[in-house]
């Protein structure tokens, strides 16, 4: 079985969380399909199959790298922004 995902390497930011690390990576979208986002959990290199938990303070750090990187889309921003008048 093949995998149809686009061959291009995904970006992603992350934050120190102490001894762990939480990202938000891209996934490579298939042709028509929307961007999608991964949040995860990651301690020494790798993917930890714990739930990413973080504060607000942390959670509001890691969307803010996200957003200057441009792993979220300007669209986003505008919908986030509309829908609570920030």
């Amino acid at each position: 079985m093949s995998d149809h995902r686009d061959s291009r390497k995904s970006r992603a930011v992350s934050i120190n969380l102490g001894d762990t690390e939480g990202r938000i990576e891209e996934i490579p979208a298939v042709q028509e399909e929307p961007q999608k986002v991964r949040f995860s959990c990651w301690e020494q290199g790798r993917l930890l199959s714990q739930p990413l938990e973080l504060t607000e303070k942390e959670l509001l750090n890691l969307l803010k790298v996200a957003i200057r990187v441009g792993i979220l889309s300007p669209d986003f921003i505008k919908e986030l922004s509309s829908e609570f008048e920030i």
